[in-house]
């Protein structure tokens, strides 16, 4: 697989991970840890394919001070949705 295939899969990744399955699972992340992650996955790929390309620093200073944030509140939705599984399953165990 191409580069440009698994950058494209894991776009599709998180817009999946972006959406209700209605009677089967919540949205995993939100809006607002969608927007941030498709940043850094592009921001990810100038870096990695730009060479001689001049880094914007602002960006690059934006999504770093941001990180810490972030991966917060994507630990706190990850976390979530392990309990929304897992109350699943003992509603699926209990029923058997």
């Amino acid at each position: 697989m191409n580069q440009s295939n698994k950058l494209s899969l894991l776009a599709d990744s998180i817009r999946d991970d972006l959406k209700s399955l209605e009677n089967i699972r919540p949205a995993i992340i939100d809006q607002q840890l969608f927007t941030f992650l498709n940043n850094v996955r592009g921001f990810r790929h100038v870096v990695r394919h730009s060479y001689d390309y001049d880094l914007d620093y602002r960006r690059m200073l934006l999504i770093v001070d941001d990180i810490e944030t972030h991966y917060n509140h994507l630990v706190k939705k990850i976390i979530a949705f392990i309990e929304f599984i897992q109350e699943h399953v003992k509603r699926i165990e209990g029923e058997s």
